[in-house]
């Protein structure tokens, strides 16, 4: 059974996520959160697998949580909700130490996607790329990658 914090500053969401996360099974809800001080208090007194995290939340920054959460317990996984569709945003998410990235327009029906792709049932730490952007951030994290690069450089 996965254990899942959902933190998000808006109930309805909190509550519409715990239905996913009862349809889908597998998983539980060991905790909420509604603002960083308390997904702070959560990540020191629960155990559990995944932290789903809302980018925009009232207080620290969905960046400076990922950070924090990371120096707190490095081996948890963050998936990222956000409201946010722009490419710009997964990459800096990516980078600031999530495991994943989901918007919450396609949360429903990919809910499971990030759950199925690590042998224990949690958002992978590399995520997959769509094969439709033109670029990727670098595995070596030096440079935007193309596609000619990531075919011709191993370290990419």
């Amino acid at each position: 059974m996965i254990r899942i914090v959902i933190a998000d500053d808006h109930a309805i969401v909190r509550e519409g996520l715990k239905r996913i996360v009862i349809e889908a099974g597998d998983m539980e809800v060991a905790g909420e959160a509604a603002n960083g001080s308390e997904v702070m208090q959560q990540v020191r007194d629960l155990a559990f697998d995944v932290l789903v995290l809302d980018l925009s939340m009232p207080g620290r920054s969905g960046m400076e949580m990922i950070r924090l959460v990371r120096a707190e317990k490095p081996k948890l996984r963050i998936l990222v909700l956000s409201m946010h569709q722009e490419l710009q945003y997964v990459v800096r998410v990516i980078k600031s130490g999530a495991s994943g990235y989901l918007t919450k327009e396609s949360a429903r029906r990919n809910w499971s996607r990030p759950f199925a792709r690590s042998p224990v049932a949690v958002p992978s730490s590399r995520p997959r790329w769509p094969s439709n952007w033109p670029w990727a951030p670098c595995r070596a994290a030096k440079h935007r990658c193309t596609r000619a690069c990531r075919t011709a450089n191993s370290r990419c």
